[in-house]
């Protein structure tokens, strides 16, 4: 009797006891953890696009002559001009980089192509008095176009797991073209067109953030300085006004803002 109340007993119990352990237990969830992709060593292959900005500035350099003096005198050439104007920037690129703990650090080589064009005019009505000058317009029209941007750069970053940032600087060569003319339109006046074209060679620095998507794909964001130094510009007319001569200095600077993306082998 005894045993069998002892067996009606524990079979009685056991649903509570497993009720007990489930009330007593919390169920526990894996949380999502996101997915490193730290390895930033290796061959990349780039192709970035975005806009491009030059001030387009002149400033006035030698004068010769009896008029262009006067001229200057009266303002009619300014000392210096600019004007901020955008463009689009196309690159496609090659690099390499090892990492070391945090650090990172390569080299990369970039082409571009720019349609980035600086372009300002100055007018002002002559104030001489003396025929055939008194009331015409003076108009000059100063040009800076870049045409074609090449850069080798050293590349120094720091990851942060999935994202880099990294610092560069390096040689840059760029076609560049300078371009001056003078407009006299009540004189049915057009000047020759006054120009340097050539490839300058310069420096480049910029930062970026870069973001990997994948282990092999790589989204980044940049900015970069490019100065690819002076050019100066004669004006000379020795048909219409011989003897008379004025230059202008131009300023030879641009900066970028691109969006790249990069394939990592």
């Amino acid at each position: 009797m005894f045993k069998h109340l002892l067996a009606i007993s524990f079979l009685a119990s056991t649903p509570a006891f497993s009720a007990d352990l489930l009330m007593s237990e919390e169920p526990t969830f894996a949380q999502p953890s996101e997915v490193s992709f730290s390895d930033w060593s290796g061959l990349r292959l780039s192709l970035s696009g975005g806009g491009g900005l030059t001030r387009g500035r002149a400033e006035r350099g030698d004068i010769d002559g009896v008029l262009i003096p006067y001229d200057v005198s009266n303002g009619l050439f300014p000392d210096d001009i600019e004007g901020s104007d955008v463009g689009l920037v196309g690159t496609i690129g090659v690099g390499y980089d090892i990492q070391s703990g945090n650090w990172v650090g390569g080299i990369a080589l970039d082409a571009s192509i720019s349609t980035v064009e600086g372009r300002n005019n100055f007018e002002r009505v002559d104030p001489n008095p003396s025929a055939p000058f008194a009331g015409v317009h003076t108009i000059t029209d100063y040009h800076t176009d870049l045409e074609h941007l090449g850069t080798a750069r050293l590349r120094v970053g720091y990851s942060f797991g999935n994202t880099l940032l990294v610092g560069t600087a390096g040689i840059a060569a760029g076609s560049v073209s300078n371009k001056l003319a003078l407009t006299i339109p009540e004189l049915a006046y057009a000047s020759p067109e006054w120009s340097e074209s050539s490839t300058e060679i310069g420096f480049v620095v910029g930062a970026s953030v870069e973001r990997k998507l994948t282990e092999n794909i790589i989204l980044s964001l940049g900015v970069q300085y490019v100065d690819l130094g002076d050019v100066t510009v004669n004006a000379a007319d020795p048909v219409t006004f011989p003897g008379e001569r004025f230059a202008y200095k131009f300023d030879n600077t641009f900066a970028t803002t691109k969006v790249g993306l990069h394939y990592k082998f």
